[in-house]
């Protein structure tokens, strides 16, 4: 496991909330797998601490993220590298006026452990297929505002012809670890057999049109850049009669998508079938969005050193799913 803790080759997943950027930032990118989990709730997760534990037997204690208080103290324990996280899940409420994480379930290759506080709260997930977790990041307070993963492919944290039986359920990303050609991520969304589309690979995004009514996103379209340096635009993927049209524009030389976050609910007018009702674009200089009301299940692509250079999804009078191809230097 040489490669083990090259944090470079890691995947960043979330966080998940709707929570403003603001809190105190944390991160617990340790040099070996975790092995215990610490949570101190009340009505919220109120704090988490986390341990981890190198191939040499030294054991790494995070910090106490979040604050004090909290009457129900849960640890779990696992016997690294037999079992290893694999998913977390949870749910988000707004609680003494602060939105933040209601609840929280792991997920390994052996248990699931959780979940730990109430669960009518919006619900979320982080994961990525043959993945596994090897660290946390997040924001607090004096509660946990916003919790993401960090997760590496299981090849090349344990090695193709490593000891450790590398259990995979079915998760919710594509994701494959060969850089040599675009990646396709995705799609995020419901699971109803709308009409997949896929506009391809392209030198560069130049332009994002979202489509949204009443807090709920339409749809999307997107002008992109050939080889050649031509721009060509992409069908309509879901509706645009959407009363507001939120446009973004890129200057490719400079400014590039990396990554994409929203939430999928059912939609009473799509036929009670889930759809992509909130969107967020992330580019190397920032962030645009969110577009639509950010309510229902959280998802996220891995934020890493790529580029997006196109997308594919399910698609009818709503935008039930969206993916992106992933270009890595």
């Amino acid at each position: 496991m040489e490669n083990s803790y090259n944090w470079e080759i890691s995947i960043t997943l979330g966080p998940c909330s709707n929570r403003p950027a603001g809190d105190h930032e944390w991160s617990f990118k340790p040099n070996g797998g975790i092995t215990e989990i610490k949570l101190c709730r009340g009505g919220v997760i109120d704090s988490i601490t986390f341990k981890s534990v190198d191939e040499k037997g030294n054991i790494e204690t995070s910090n106490k993220f979040g604050g004090d208080a909290g009457d129900n103290e849960h640890v779990i324990s696992l016997n690294w590298p037999e079992e290893y996280l694999m998913k977390i899940s949870g749910t988000q409420q707004t609680y003494a006026n602060i939105y933040c994480i209601q609840s929280l379930c792991f997920h390994t290759n052996l248990n699931k452990y959780g979940p730990f506080g109430p669960t009518n709260g919006t619900p979320f997930e982080l994961s990525m297929k043959d993945g596994v977790i090897v660290g946390f990041h997040g924001r607090s307070g004096i509660y946990i505002d916003a919790i993401g993963v960090y997760v590496k492919n299981s090849a090349d944290l344990f090695g193709p012809s490593s000891h450790v039986q590398i259990l995979t359920p079915q998760v919710n990303t594509g994701m494959m670890m060969n850089m040599d050609k675009p990646i396709e991520l995705g799609p995020w969304g419901g699971n109803y057999t709308a009409k997949p589309w896929d506009d391809g690979a392209f030198l560069a995004i130049n332009q994002v049109d979202v489509h949204v009514k009443n807090g709920i996103l339409l749809g999307i379209q997107l002008r992109y850049q050939t080889k050649n340096g031509n721009s060509v635009n992409s069908e309509r993927h879901g509706d645009k009669s959407g009363d507001v049209l939120y446009r973004i524009k890129l200057d490719s030389s400079s400014e590039y998508l990396i990554g994409i976050m929203g939430y999928y609910r059912p939609i009473e007018a799509n036929g009670g079938f889930e759809a992509v009702c909130s969107l967020s674009f992330y580019t190397n200089k920032g962030k645009y969005g969110p577009f639509g009301d950010q309510i229902g299940m959280f998802f996220s692509s891995p934020m890493t050193n790529g580029k997006i250079i196109g997308f594919h999804g399910r698609s009818g009078d709503y935008l039930d799913a969206l993916g992106v191809h992933m270009e890595y230097s």
